[in-house]
């Protein structure tokens, strides 16, 4: 790979993408699109060609080891002297960063470095491929010939870990691998392994209903101890899937949302508010425009305006959809989405009108690649920015777009500007950049105020079109990166500019020590979304962060101070089980086919059963107390259960045996003297001489007193047990009703 010969001028060289060593984080590679690859090693003040004259499709860095890559590139015709030409895709591995490279195997469809914990050795790889391949490489759709292995020596041996994997995504904590079932109707499973090996036991993940069929994944977020994953029910051209959410183990799912927004490469509108845990925006088509499509399509509509279909619905079908996108947000991590609260006022202080039923703020995301999607990072704490618009549903339409920003993570949002810009955070969330992305400019916007105010700053003589603002991944400096394009002599060029605005502050914010004290540039700040309670995910966080008005710095060294403890378990603390899902808006869990829950015991029983009342609590929840949907314990048939509460029906028991056996003494006794007197004794002395507190032990003990002066003296009275219940109820309690009545006896004569 490395002998290849070129006469590309690397001057001319144009970069598609830079990837960084994460062993060494001033080791960078820039992938060139004519075969011209650079890599440095000090973080770009040298540059050295890397493989010139081979196009190199994907590089990855070791994570462990500096001077490791792995790399595919297409073969070559002009690489087949003696032979026919076959194409395919084949793997490279180097232990030198790039001076050298040896070929690891051919007919590649994925590949990662495995080692993503100690426990992992440093050679593993991973990857699908084509073991048995002939001929030109064809990589399209879900194959049966393609396998999931792994190799400890570079795939001098190898183990099949998954056949028929097809595809797969790596994480810390995961190992995702979509497994082929049916080729011909492009089905497939999605299985899961923990990825911190050194061995792996995969299980297939449990979706809540087996009605839809799998087409395709998208693993939308995993990084708060479960996964929310995407699943394309429809077929290869479909727009839209549901959302799922694991369990910690990621196998067990349940629905979270439906209809949400996708694009043919696996792309959603799903995002999760970062550095604020449980917060997540998605976008969704309308429930009643995917009911009129599904009626179009199944009416055989469609197939008269674009003739025949392969892999599910044609294009134009779901192109209807676009005008019919909604923005929701959850505070539950999923539980519950509901719209976004529209700003009261627009950018220029008049009022919103929004007071039309489903009326709300819809914003962009990545399936829109005309304006900037919505946008958070973790150490701008509680910022959010999109571009949209208010009214019924989302719209492309340019002089209907504005930009808004959130300080509480997407609970209450403001309009900061007419139009749609794009937009970067630096400073902790202390300075916000953002320019026009839909026209040329040669100025930006800044503000040290989250957007109350703004300053304009221009940066060139000559207008440009921004596509993009940046810097470092932190987002705690002042430093930015502005790139785009311009028209100079008729020729399109690019343009970057660099951005300084550690100049243009006042001073250092002071008294994070104090905050909400008059002399202090900081205040307290707990999220929590909707909640009464004041809690995210079970528990109360106090932040500080910089007040709003105070036009001050952080500062790079900025350390910001939490408080966290834990709170009781309210509803919003429980997310609905497999099988079970919320309507829009909130409301209980219910099953999703509409039948009742099952509490018959499972034919193999051992002791005890579960049955789950359509609830789990969130994965990494720490709530305690309070709202309780934990699955129920239930004994098995013919287990005898004796708890507390069974014991004291015991205890009543005896004690009824022995009152009767006394009350029978005590008439015989008393039988030759007063009547009258006597059943009086028999009403009430007993009863007064029992211990204080027996008496509760009884549950219901009821004597029923007959008018016994009208008897005459002559009748001889006896009580006795004419009825005992014992109900058990679902919840293992139990009680017992006693009921005493006395014995009517003819007068001898």
């Amino acid at each position: 790979m490395a002998t290849v010969k070129s006469s590309t001028d690397p001057r001319r060289a144009k970069i598609n993408k830079v990837v960084r060593n994460q062993a060494d984080k001033k080791v960078l590679g820039l992938l060139g699109a004519e075969g011209v690859n650079f890599i440095t090693e000090d973080c770009g003040d040298n540059f050295r060609v890397l493989s010139q004259g081979r196009v190199i499709n994907e590089l990855q860095f070791h994570p462990r080891v500096r001077g490791w890559a792995l790399a595919t590139s297409w073969s070559r015709c002009e690489d087949y002297v003696e032979t026919p030409c076959v194409l395919t895709k084949e793997l490279y591995v180097t232990k030198d960063l790039g001076y050298r490279w040896e070929l690891v195997t051919d007919y590649i469809v994925q590949f990662a470095w495995a080692a993503v914990s100690e426990n992992v050795p440093k050679e593993r790889i991973f990857l699908t491929h084509e073991p048995k391949g002939k001929g030109n490489q064809q990589i399209a759709g879900w194959s049966e010939a393609v396998h999931f292995s792994m190799s400890d020596d570079f795939f001098k041996t190898s183990k099949i870990l998954v056949p028929r994997g097809n595809k797969f995504l790596l994480n810390p904590t995961y190992i995702f691998v979509a497994q082929v079932v049916d080729q011909s109707t492009q089905d497939v499973n999605l299985i899961v392994a923990s990825s911190t090996g050194p061995e792996y036991e995969f299980d297939t993940t449990e979706l809540p209903s087996k009605i839809y069929r799998e087409h395709s994944y998208t693993i939308l977020d995993a990084s708060e101890s479960s996964v929310f994953l995407n699943i394309n029910h429809q077929g290869a051209n479909s727009k839209f899937g549901n959302v799922y959410i694991s369990d910690a183990e990621g196998v067990r799912y349940s629905l979270s949302l439906r209809f949400q927004v996708r694009n043919s490469d696996g792309q959603c509108d799903f995002e999760r508010v970062q550095g604020l845990e449980g917060i997540y925006l998605a976008n969704v088509y309308d429930e009643q425009a995917i009911k009129n499509l599904k009626y179009k399509l199944q009416a055989g509509m469609d197939a008269a305006e674009t003739g025949p279909k392969r892999g599910g619905a044609s294009f134009s079908a779901f192109d209807n959809l676009e005008a019919f996108k909604r923005t929701l947000i959850t505070f539950d991590k999923g539980g519950i989405w509901k719209p976004l609260t529209p700003p009261e006022k627009d950018s220029t202080g008049r009022r919103t009108i929004c007071d039309s039923e489903g009326c709300s703020l819809h914003l962009h995301s990545l399936t829109s690649k005309q304006f900037g999607p919505f946008y958070s990072t973790e150490n701008s704490l509680g910022i959010v920015m999109g571009t949209g618009n208010v009214g019924q549903f989302l719209t492309s339409k340019i002089d209907q777009v504005n930009t808004y920003l959130s300080r509480d993570g997407g609970y209450s949002w403001f309009e900061v500007r007419k139009g749609s810009h794009i937009y970067e955070i630096g400073d902790h969330g202390g300075l916000i950049v953002m320019a026009p992305d839909q026209e040329a400019t040669n100025s930006l916007l800044y503000s040290w105020n989250e957007g109350l105010t703004w300053d304009q700053f221009n940066f060139t003589n000559d207008t440009i079109e921004v596509t993009n603002i940046m810097i470092e991944p932190s987002n705690v400096g002042q430093k930015f990166v502005l790139y785009g394009e311009t028209t100079l002599n008729k020729k399109r060029k690019g343009v970057v500019v660099a951005l300084d605005f550690s100049t243009l502050h006042q001073r250092t914010c002071k008294g994070a020590n104090s905050p909400d004290a008059s002399d202090s540039d900081y205040e307290k700040w707990n999220p929590y979304g909707e909640s009464l309670s004041k809690c995210l995910m079970g528990r109360q966080i106090t932040y500080i962060r910089r007040k709003r008005e105070a036009e001050c710095f952080n500062g790079i060294e900025f350390d910001r101070p939490e408080h966290v403890k834990n709170c009781e378990c309210t509803e919003a603390d429980w997310e609905c089980d497999a099988d079970f899902e919320r309507p829009e808006g909130g409301g209980p869990c219910a099953r999703i086919d509409g039948t009742d829950i099952d509490y018959k015991p499972p034919l193999k029983c051992d002791g005890y059963y579960y049955v789950s009342q359509g609830y789990r609590k969130v994965a990494g929840d720490t709530c305690q107390g309070g709202v309780d949907h934990s699955p129920l314990k239930l004994p098995c048939p013919g287990i005898t259960v004796l708890n507390k509460s069974s014991y004291g029906v015991i205890i009543v028991l005896i004690l009824i045996i022995v009152l009767l056996v006394l009350i029978k003494t005590n008439s015989t006794i008393l039988g030759s003297g007063n009547k009258q007197d006597n059943r009086g004794y028999i009403k009430y002395g007993m009863v007064d001489k029992m211990p204080a507190g027996e008496m509760e032990n009884f549950g219901k003990l009821v004597f029923e007193d007959e008018d016994l002066e009208d008897q005459p003296a002559q009748v001889t009275e006896d009580l006795s047990l004419i009825h005992i219940s014992e109900p058990t109820r679902l919840l293992s309690i139990s009680y017992a009703v006693f009921c005493l009545k006395k014995k009517k006896r003819c007068q001898c004569t």
